[in-house]
């Protein structure tokens, strides 16, 4: 059985961290009602993509998470998007 992490970050791969990041910016431009909710989610999303990307104080970062991070960005069209909808995000991210 697997145990699932009570208090600890739960490990996204590259692909989810897009995926997410994309649909919650989608969100940010219609101003919904909803954007507290994905401006909270965006900020994780971003969070966990500099950890990948940089690593962390204890591990340096995995050289084929970053890869498929890259390509993920990529194929998905989302660096873009991040770069037209960077006034919608919060400045502390």
């Amino acid at each position: 059985m697997k145990k699932m992490p009570l208090f600890s970050k739960s490990h996204k791969n590259p692909a989810e961290i897009v995926k997410i990041l994309k649909d919650n910016l989608a969100i940010l431009e219609k101003q919904d009602k909803k954007t507290d909710k994905a401006s909270e989610e965006v900020s994780k999303s971003l969070q966990a993509m500099k950890e990948i990307l940089c690593g962390t104080n204890e591990k340096e970062p995995p050289t084929e998470a970053v890869a498929q991070l890259a390509q993920e960005l990529y194929s998905s069209g989302l660096l873009v998007t991040l770069i037209a909808d960077l006034q919608l995000i919060d400045f502390e991210v």
